[in-house]
């Protein structure tokens, strides 16, 4: 017998083990298709979850007919119908309406259903420390995950996805997953009950091939029809192409299919060796740890509050108190189910036989006194229940001398002030909604000079998606909401400088500024703007096709001169013409250089977001510090974002004069003189530089005012 029980152990670990890291893998490859990757020469999102589903579900078909077609079978057993709608409500929820704390959460309860399902639908009969096991672990999970407050922002977004609506759509779709796996759960138990239990998956008496071929043969007719249905929306065709003309895709869906279809023959020999509630444990064992994962592959491990350790004791125990069958009763309670195999039953009537006989004394006539139900609430319970917490306070002086994730803190030593004084908990992945407000504003700008900075910025601290009047697949896999043109919030353009060059006093444009009803005027010194400009223009793409923003360009003795003069002349013409252009137009506009941005990040993305949205829809403060945290993974590009005048030796000195020279009006209405002298008032050619400048602006007013005078006189 101990070497049974020793045996099944083993077998159970080995489930176990395989069960986890499967389903770990399973979840990696779903988020890296679904969420993450893009894919072929567009850079393109897969987003058909029923082509997906379907996929899945043939491959595994194939699987079991090729496995089938080698053994001899037994009758085969067939799936409830419960089974073939379980594997919709997943994706869907998942791809569309709640976010991965919602699931992950609602996920964690699976051993809830599955007792719920037993009980009402089967009639089976749990022993007291399963219910308790499942609603520690339940609540345990939910402390941790509601531990930290959400990220959410401080306002609901018109017509974003995570509105009432789709959330409630959202957990219409996670409760229907959530009893429909419990009531499979339980119906292939009850299946598998009728055949005696077997080691081998495989094996001539092993029903476990047989639930995988029917089962997935209905849930991919279902996901069939629903793939039909979504050709009416537009989305099926163009990711059947995608999938066709995408190796790495098709890589990437075939290692995913693969992950299925293991994972459902080892699921299936887990409830058919063992039982559904073990299969269900180890499944919430499993979705626990992959929370545990993200937030260490994220950096958010170090941010889990006190409260926050003692959830994670607390699923601990729930599983010892599942595993724990010490102070079990010895009487009736071969009566009762402990999902751990098929056996029961034939125990129970062993031990009412032996009893009966008078071979073993009977226990049934001997209740427990209150002194040892005490001591069995104690030590079952309360105890298992009050270590995560004694562990949590045993934790504190290690949490207070842990400092939070080290981050690169961008901008003043304000900024660096106000974010250790608050602390925030950042997202350290960026997820946008869409965002109607009912006025349409401009993000206009010289090219290179901070746009792609200023949109990131903003999306962080909003969550909501910002636009552009262009179209660029690259700036796409940043910003969902590029190449949507009906978005009206924080509309990126780049006029009169592109994509035509026009003068402010033409015509045909000058009226370019009212299909907007404000702007951000985001400005940038002219020498940097346009330095950085003709190395974007004049640097090869990478290996991938993309831009290379950081490269630059060899120029013949380090700067730009002769050579250069005629392009770069042009480019400061431009600067000039965007510049005055967006000065003189005649709608509500916020002035912001990009030099004072960077400087003080906090206090100017205020001002920004304050003239962006109304107050019912700001951020909370602890959002909008956050931006001062530098991650390269929310940012459409990697960018050096050098001190203000950074180039200003990288041109000859007459070129540059020449510059100075064709932009000096906007450039000393924007005060760039001053910063300027700031940043290298130390150098004589700048102190020459700008004297010259100013006598040049003196005359040019002593001239205006000398043909004013025969006037007024």
């Amino acid at each position: 017998m101990a070497e049974g029980d020793s045996v099944r152990r083993v077998s159970l670990v080995v489930h176990a083990f395989g069960l986890i890291a499967v389903y770990s893998l399973y979840g990696l490859l779903q988020e890296k298709i679904v969420k993450s990757s893009t894919y072929g020469p567009n850079k393109e999102h897969f987003t058909s979850s029923s082509l997906l589903i379907v996929l899945n579900r043939l491959f595994s078909i194939a699987v079991g007919l090729v496995i089938l077609f080698w053994k001899a079978r037994q009758e085969p057993e067939h799936s409830s119908f419960a089974q073939r709608l379980r594997p919709v409500s997943p994706y869907r929820a998942y791809a569309s309406y709640v976010s991965y704390t919602t699931q992950s959460l609602a996920k964690t309860s699976k051993m809830i259903p599955v007792l719920f399902v037993g009980a009402c639908v089967y009639r089976k009969t749990h022993r007291p420390r399963e219910w308790v096991a499942a609603a520690v672990i339940f609540a345990g999970c939910a402390t941790y995950l509601l531990s930290t407050p959400p990220n959410s922002r401080a306002h609901d977004s018109p017509g974003a996805v995570t509105d009432r609506s789709n959330a409630l759509i959202g957990a219409i779709y996670l409760l229907g997953y959530l009893f429909f796996d419990g009531l499979v759960s339980s119906t292939q138990e009850a299946v598998f009950g009728k055949n005696p239990s077997s080691t081998d998956p495989f094996g001539p008496q092993s029903p476990v091939l047989d639930q995988m071929v029917w089962t997935n043969t209905f849930a991919a007719l279902i996901a069939v029809a629903a793939s039909i249905a979504s050709t009416t929306t537009g989305s099926f065709w163009p990711n059947v192409d995608l999938l066709f003309s995408s190796t790495r895709l098709m890589r990437d869906v075939c290692l995913l299919s693969a992950a299925s279809a293991l994972g459902l023959i080892i699921l299936l020999n887990t409830i058919s060796s063992f039982s559904a509630l073990t299969a269900s444990l180890i499944m919430t064992i499993r979705q626990f740890l992959s929370i545990l994962i993200n937030a260490a592959a994220f950096g958010n491990l170090a941010r889990v509050s006190q409260v926050g350790w003692i959830g994670v004791f607390w699923v601990a125990s729930g599983i010892w108190i599942k595993i724990n069958k010490r102070y079990d009763s010895r009487g009736n309670g071969g009566a009762i189910s402990d999902g751990e195999g098929g056996d029961a039953e034939e125990m129970q009537e062993m031990l009412e036989k032996e009893s009966r006989s008078g071979s073993i004394p009977s226990t049934t006539d001997a209740p427990p006194t209150s002194h040892g139900q005490v001591k069995q609430i104690v030590m079952q319970y309360l105890v298992p229940l009050a270590i995560p917490v004694l562990g949590a306070l045993l934790l504190v002086p290690i949490l207070s001398f842990s400092s939070r994730p080290a981050v690169t803190i961008v901008g003043s030593r304000w900024d660096s002030q106000v974010h250790q004084a608050v602390s925030p908990a950042c997202d350290t992945e960026l997820v946008t909604v869409p965002y109607q407000p009912t006025s349409r504003v401009a993000l206009a700008s010289f090219p290179r000079s901070g746009n792609s900075y200023l949109r990131s910025l903003v999306e962080r601290a909003t969550g909501f998606q910002t636009s552009s009047v262009y179209c660029d697949p690259e700036l796409e896999r940043t910003f969902h909401g590029e190449c949507n043109h009906t978005l009206t919030f924080f509309v990126k353009t780049h006029f009169p400088a592109l994509p035509t060059v026009v003068s402010p006093n033409d015509s045909a444009h000058a009226d370019y500024h009212k299909q907007f009803d404000s702007a951000i005027h985001l400005v940038r010194n002219p020498l940097d703007a346009i330095s950085s400009w003709y190395h974007f223009l004049h640097t090869s793409r990478t290996a991938e096709g993309v831009y290379n923003h950081t490269a630059r360009v060899e120029l013949p003795g380090g700067k730009f001169g002769k050579e250069q003069r005629k392009e770069i002349l042009e480019y400061a013409k431009r600067w000039r013409r965007h510049t005055t252009y967006w000065q003189h137009a005649p709608i509500s506009t916020r002035v912001l250089r990009y030099e004072d941005l960077t400087a003080r990040l906090i206090p100017n993305m205020m001002s920004v977001l304050a003239f962006l949205l109304p107050d019912d829809n700001l951020p909370s403060l602890e959002h909008v510090i956050c931006v001062v945290e530098h991650h390269e993974n929310l940012q459409a590009y990697k960018s050096s974002r050098a001190a203000a005048f950074a180039q200003w030796d990288k041109y000859d000195p007459s070129l540059r004069n020449e510059i100075l020279e064709i932009v000096r009006r906007p450039f000393c209405r924007l005060g760039y003189r001053r910063v300027l002298l700031k940043a290298k008032g130390d150098l004589p050619e700048v102190q020459n530089a700008m004297n010259g400048h100013a006598v040049s602006v003196a005359q040019r007013l002593n001239v205006h005012a000398y043909r004013l005078l025969p006037q007024v006189l």
